[in-house]
């Protein structure tokens, strides 16, 4: 089942250089997840948890200077 919330839209764009979408923020399995969806109906076909995201931050990743 799925329970909406006040928030009109959850897709999450970035907000540097071109607007590209990200993905979709919802709660998946009670947990704050990054979605992928698909089609008129917006099935979830993949998702990340955010957990699994800020666990990533923790690894040596790359480092970029950029002027947008």
């Amino acid at each position: 089942m799925v329970k909406k919330n006040r928030c009109t839209s959850t897709q999450l764009y970035t907000t540097h250089g071109k607007k590209k979408n990200q993905g979709k923020l919802a709660i998946v399995n009670n947990q704050l997840a990054l979605c992928y969806t698909e089609g008129k109906d917006e099935d979830v076909v993949a998702y990340t948890p955010l957990e699994e995201i800020m666990q990533k931050s923790c690894m040596v990743l790359p480092s970029y200077q950029l002027d947008f």
